[in-house]
C-alpha cells in the first residue's frame, strides 16, 4: 500500500512539472507583434503660416487612462463594461508616448514656431498638452471599428489658460480583421485630426502682432 502510494505520488510530482515545463514554454515562446503609429507628414501649404509665428512653444507627454496602458496591449472593446487585450498584439511603447512624438513630429515638420520642442531651459511661452481618451478595436460590424478619441490644446504656459483647442472621437470601420489595419487607422485619424489642430492654430495667431519681450535672469 505504501509502495503504490509513492508510485502515485511520484506520478504525481512528475505530472505537475511536466505542466509547469509547457506552460513556462509556451509562455517564453509566445510570439509578440509589435505596432507603432507612423504616416508620411504632408505639408499643406493653405494650413501653413507664411512664416513661423516668434513664439517659444513646449510639448508634454500626452495623458491616457490607465485600462490604454496595461503592458501596452492592444485593447479589444466588446461593450461599454467589457474591454479585453490582445496578448500577442502590443505597442512598441504606451500609446500616449507614440502619440505625443507624432504629434511633436508633425508640428516641428511644418515649422509654424520659431521655437518649438519638449525642453526648454527657460519656460516657454506657450504648451500644447493633450489627453488620449480612447485607443481601442470597437466591437462594430465584422471586423471591429478603430475607435480614437483626444483632446489636444495649446495652453498658456504660466496659467494653463487655453487659447486653441480640439477634441475629436471618431470611430471608423474596418474591412480588415489585422492589427497593422487597426493601427494604420488610427495614424490616418490622427494625421488628419492633427492638421485640424494646426489650421486651428494658424487660425488663432495669423492676426497678432507680437512683440518680443527680453527676460533677464536675476540671481
Amino acid at each position: 500500500m505504501v509502495t503504490f502510494l509513492k508510485i502515485n505520488l511520484t506520478r504525481l510530482i512528475l505530472l505537475v512539472v511536466f505542466l509547469l515545463t509547457i506552460g513556462c514554454g509556451g509562455t517564453s515562446s509566445l510570439v509578440r507583434n509589435y505596432y507603432l503609429l507612423d504616416y508620411p507628414i504632408v505639408v499643406k501649404n493653405e494650413i501653413k503660416p507664411q512664416k513661423p509665428f516668434p513664439i517659444k512653444v513646449g510639448i508634454k507627454r500626452f495623458t491616457i487612462p490607465s485600462i490604454y496602458e496595461r503592458d501596452n496591449k492592444v485593447v479589444f472593446r466588446s461593450s461599454q463594461f467589457q474591454l479585453r487585450y490582445y496578448a500577442r498584439e502590443v505597442y512598441v511603447a504606451k500609446p500616449n508616448i507614440l502619440i505625443t512624438d507624432l504629434v511633436a513630429k508633425h508640428i516641428k515638420q511644418y515649422g509654424i514656431f520659431e521655437q518649438f520642442g519638449k525642453e526648454f531651459i527657460d519656460s516657454p511661452d506657450y504648451e500644447i498638452i493633450g489627453s488620449v481618451d480612447a485607443i481601442e478595436r470597437y466591437d462594430i460590424g465584422e471586423f471591429g471599428g478603430a475607435h480614437f478619441a483626444m483632446t489636444l490644446k495649446l495652453v498658456h504656459s504660466n496659467d494653463y489658460n487655453v487659447v486653441v483647442e480640439h477634441k475629436f472621437n471618431i470611430i471608423e470601420k474596418l474591412y480588415n480583421p489585422q492589427t497593422s489595419a487597426l493601427v494604420k487607422e488610427f495614424s490616418q485619424i490622427l494625421d488628419s485630426q492633427t492638421d485640424n489642430f494646426i489650421e486651428k492654430i494658424n487660425e488663432f495667431f495669423k492676426d497678432k502682432k507680437f512683440q518680443k519681450e527680453k527676460v533677464e535672469n536675476v540671481n
